[in-house]
């Protein structure tokens, strides 16, 4: 793990119980920060893109990036699946969409939340291969 006062970067194992981890490591930098207005916001979006990092690779490796300047915070997963998330449209599934197969299968709507709480998101592909998907969000 490495970290400066205004930044987290730390390697994960893909696996659900991560994401509790990733919260409690989120809200706890963002209290030293002075950000625990945003704190809820932040949770939120980490806890998406964790989600969906560990659902790529699942048992795999996974980075964790949380920074802060003077007017913002950028959460960021990586993950080694090259392929680049697409959201679900908005709204329920309609009988056409619904995949019988999966009845349970009512995810795939984390990204619009990302995008709905950041002021930017996005997607960057990373040279020596994988994805940070990552939100920036105003504070």
């Amino acid at each position: 793990m490495k970290t400066r006062s205004d930044r987290l970067l730390i390697s994960l194992q893909a696996t659900p119980p991560t994401v509790g981890f990733v919260r409690t490591l989120t809200a706890g930098l963002l209290r030293r920060w002075n950000c625990a207005h945003i704190t809820d916001d932040v949770l939120i979006v980490a806890s998406e893109l964790t989600t969906n990092a560990i659902k790529a690779t699942p048992g795999g490796e996974i980075r964790y990036r949380l920074t802060h300047d003077a007017d913002a915070v950028v959460t960021a997963v990586w993950d080694s699946d090259p392929r680049l998330p697409a959201p679900r449209p908005p709204g329920a599934p309609s009988l056409e969409t619904l995949d019988l197969s999966h009845p349970d299968d009512n995810g795939g709507r984390g990204l619009s939340i990302v995008a709905a709480l950041s002021v930017e998101n996005g997607c960057t592909p990373h040279p020596d291969g994988g994805k940070w998907v990552w939100a920036l969000m105003k504070h």
